[in-house]
């Protein structure tokens, strides 16, 4: 799927964005999502917070735009990471997320006709003291994922400004924080794998019928 890779290519700009303090362990609200007691915990996983407005008419829409992905950091005063490195994780995930999505939508750059996916990775926080390293000479990555979320907002048009659909999941907690290069850092792919088969999901399932009884 080259062409799709080139579109999103072009896509990423990353914003880094400092959260507040945070969330408590029953995360009811989000620097991204917003206040969450509308969401609704998946049946397969109550870790997973999904919502769709019921009124929300997306059967017919082909064409949807996917955004770089934006990062929350825990505290203003966290260790960020490098544009570079920011760029690189928000690209593979983006386009690990439009392949499965490949068949399924019209990847577009925009317009008016197109529904907006934003992406966001947030309670993002740099990694414990006493962390353990795979390897004496690895560079750290300041990034600790053990209390981040991977977040979704559906927008039904770019000019929306409340989602029509949205979901929140936990990030793995094996996710390391140190890498020699983004590309050497396979545990963070194969986590990406995992995460976009799960968007591509709700995605595919925000664009059907509602059904009865059937979580959000």
């Amino acid at each position: 799927m080259k062409k799709t890779g080139i579109l999103i290519a072009t896509l990423m700009g990353v914003a880094l964005i400092s959260a507040g303090c945070a969330t408590s362990s029953s995360y009811k609200k989000s620097p991204f999502l917003g206040r969450l007691s509308h969401y609704q915990r998946a049946s397969y996983n109550p870790d997973i917070l999904r919502f769709r407005k019921k009124d929300a008419d997306l059967g017919e829409r082909s064409k949807l735009a996917l955004e770089p992905v934006v990062f929350y950091y825990q505290s203003r005063k966290d260790a960020r990471i490098s544009d570079a490195e920011a760029s690189a994780i928000s690209a593979a995930l983006t386009n690990a997320l439009a392949d499965k999505l490949d068949g399924k939508f019209r990847l577009v750059a925009g317009g008016d006709d197109a529904m907006v996916v934003k992406l966001a990775l947030v309670r993002l926080s740099p990694p414990a003291s006493g962390a353990r390293f795979e390897a004496s000479n690895a560079r750290i990555l300041p990034l600790d994922f053990s209390h981040a979320r991977l977040e979704m907002k559906l927008l039904d048009k770019p000019s929306a400004k409340r989602p029509v659909a949205g979901m929140s999941m936990p990030v793995a907690d094996d996710v390391p924080v140190l890498t020699g290069g983004f590309s050497s850092w396979p545990s963070l792919e194969k986590a990406i794998d995992a995460w976009t088969t799960e968007l591509a999901a709700s995605l595919d399932d925000f664009s059907r019928p509602p059904k009865k009884d059937h979580d959000q």
